[in-house]
């Protein structure tokens, strides 16, 4: 993040991170060096708690966890170098799934939001469900991403890097192929810009709400919508039947 760094410095983990004992991938997590950090970037003078390329992190982060693989996404694996990539010559597993979270770069960004314009998670998150004012049934709290991405690099379940924010549905639009900075319009399965919420699959891209359902929504859906149904606390609530 650019601004000020935390004290103690950072570890740059991935919420994925923390929920791999619960997806059946406990074996990769007691291989993790938890309390060190797993992805090499940092910026604006930071320091980083360990080196992933010698604690082991760093090519635990090559490791491709199908849990987070949509199967008619057939784009490249791998994040490289260091600042998309976990360090040194490691490569970072992609995924087709993240939080949804501001795409800001801003370090404490989301403890210093309104908490009407909080999304559910971001940087060292707290999200309640008590704070879920619009009810969990019409917050987003994960959205589908695709492995190729023309502004930016896509993210990694193991850490993050620079732009690796996770999903922001109040950005823009759903499968956007269209950069926005100059225009350039990609191919179907390369989304424009970072933290576009999209997929390889027609018309739309899957989103799990807080109650844990998940919906695929519709491409065409207005980006007010998106957005109230993106926040959690704005007291905007739609109706499902509005969504599409």
């Amino acid at each position: 993040c650019s601004g000020t760094i935390h004290a103690g410095g950072g570890l740059n983990h991935s919420g994925w991170v923390y929920l791999l004992p619960y997806v059946e991938q406990e074996n990769l997590y007691n291989l993790l060096n938890i309390k060190e950090a797993t992805g090499s970037y940092t910026a604006s003078g930071g320091t980083l708690i360990g080196t992933p390329s010698t604690n082991g992190n760093a090519a635990l982060a090559e490791t491709i966890v199908k849990n987070f693989i949509c199967p008619v996404d057939d784009g490249g694996s791998y994040n490289t170098g260091t600042t998309y990539g976990p360090g040194g010559s490691y490569k970072g597993a992609r995924i087709n799934y993240d939080f949804i979270a501001n795409r800001s770069s801003a370090c404490n960004n989301w403890a210093n939001q309104a908490s009407n314009v909080k999304l559910m998670f971001g940087e060292n998150s707290d999200t309640k469900l008590l704070t879920v004012k619009d009810g969990t049934s019409n917050t987003m709290m994960l959205g589908e991403i695709t492995r190729e991405v023309a502004d930016g690099e896509p993210n990694c379940w193991a850490y993050r890097g620079w732009v690796m924010n996770g999903v922001d549905p109040t950005y823009t639009t759903i499968n956007n192929w269209k950069t926005i900075y100059n225009g350039t319009v990609n191919p179907p399965g390369t989304l424009g810009n970072y933290s576009t919420l999209g997929s390889r699959h027609t018309g739309g891209a899957h989103a799990a709400f807080g109650d844990g359902s998940v919906h695929f929504l519709s491409e065409t859906i207005n980006q007010t919508t998106l957005t109230n149904l993106a926040r959690r606390a704005d007291g905007n609530v739609i109706n499902p039947d509005d969504w599409q």
